[in-house]
Parts: C-alpha cells; structure tokens; sequence
C-alpha cells in the first residue's frame, strides 16, 4: 500500500522510501589502552549519540562591486555522547581512564603527542536485524577522538531518571561508509560494486 503515497520522482514512480530509525543504532569505542576488554561497557551504556556535523569557513573574495565567496578550511565540530551512570561505577572508571591519560592531574604530568591518548569511536545505524556486518546500514568512524569536556550530571530529589554522565568529543576526521559503497570517498576507503570496506583508526568494518 505504501507504493501509492508519495511523490513521483521519476519515470512515473511512486512510494516513499524507509527512513533510517534514530533508535536503531550502536556507538563502538577502540583504541583505549589497557581498556580493549571494558570499551563494551560504553556501547551497552549509550542513551544518545550525536553523529558528525562538518562547518566549512567563508572566505570572501572582494572585487569592484560586489564580492563571492569560497570554501576556506573545514572544521569537524564536537559529538556528545550520554551514557548512563551505573551503579558498579563501570562508566565513570572508563572515563576517569581516559581523562588521566590526557592529563595526569594529581602528578601534573601530561603525555608527549596526541597518540598517546586518541582514541577511535564509530556510530552505526543497524537494521534491528542482527549485529553481522550485513546488519549495519552506514557507520561514521571518528578518527583522532578526545574528551573536551565531561559533565558528571547532578542530584534531583524531584527526579526518576538515571544518573547520566555525558561526554563532548573532538575529533580530527570523519570516515563514512555503508551498505550502498563508499559514503565519502577517502584514500583509505575501497569500493567494488555493492562492496565498501573502510579502515578508520583503530576500528575496521566491512559492509556487503
């Protein structure tokens, strides 16, 4: 019955394509050390992911009377990720980990490069089928993460909810791949026919 609603784009066809579903979706942390066991434990404690948004600068271009305009340099912005606090402080040990690997705030030391404490995060819309690569629709894979800020929520004697612990990430770069092939195209990204698989960091995915 849905092939009769909608407008028709082309050739006379009709019908209104499935919208991806924002509940259907998996956040996947890799590259903390000494966590790979316990990085599972951010994925089953997710509540909401934002996925990458990508701001270009104008850059004006004066002349006589008027004047255009050209993209200038990218800037991916910052994702928030909310998880919920449990009571086996499994979430807020996993990220007083990392906070410590980018700054070791009781000795006042701090790592030599980024790589030291990078890590790598992918957010994938699934098809509620199961968890197979067959079973993922497209993934961003965030390269370069780190944590700008943490916010630990608060207490409410008024309120039910669960405590949640919410984190704002910056990243360096934003691979995106999907069912379909290559989402955005990158020299580490392959596709070939129906096939794309893409290498972001330290996470790996294989769509068919």
């Amino acid at each position: 019955m849905a092939t009769k609603f909608g407008i028709s784009a082309s050739g006379g066809a009709r019908g209104i394509i499935q919208p991806k579903l924002k509940y259907k979706y998996k956040v996947e942390f890799s590259g903390l050390q000494g966590q790979t066991g316990n990085a599972a434990e951010f994925t089953r404690n997710v509540m909401t992911a934002d996925r990458p948004k990508i701001t270009y600068e104008e850059v004006p271009i004066h002349s006589y009377n008027s004047r255009v305009y050209v993209a200038g340099k990218h800037e991916w912005n910052t994702v928030g990720i909310t998880f919920r606090d449990d009571v086996e402080n499994r979430i807020v040990n996993l990220v007083g980990q990392q906070v410590q690997r980018q700054v070791d705030h009781h000795n006042q030391v701090s790592t030599m490069s980024g790589q030291d404490y990078k890590f790598g995060v992918s957010v994938s819309v699934l098809t509620g089928q199961d968890e197979s690569s067959s079973g993922v629709i497209d993934a961003w894979h965030l390269e370069g993460c780190w944590i700008t800020n943490v916010d630990y929520d608060a207490g409410d004697y008024s309120a039910s909810d669960p405590v949640t612990v919410i984190l704002t990430i910056r990243f360096d770069n934003a691979l995106h791949a999907g069912s379909g092939g290559a989402l955005m195209p990158a020299g580490n990204t392959t596709a070939a026919g129906t096939t794309a698989t893409l290498t972001a960091g330290d996470t790996s995915s294989t769509f068919t």
